[in-house]
């Protein structure tokens, strides 16, 4: 789970949304929960 949140930090906008075009439903959904709670995260800090 950290390496995606790692990867998050390191790819831009553009490529994690193409990363996102071959996700199944269920795992964008997943996924956009994960980037939600890591950008929530940074704006605390």
């Amino acid at each position: 789970m950290h390496d995606v949140v790692a990867s998050t930090k390191t790819h831009t906008a553009p490529s994690l949304l193409a990363q996102l075009g071959g996700l199944k439903p269920q795992e964008r959904k997943r996924f956009g929960k994960l980037c939600t709670e890591v950008f929530a995260a940074e704006q605390a800090e």
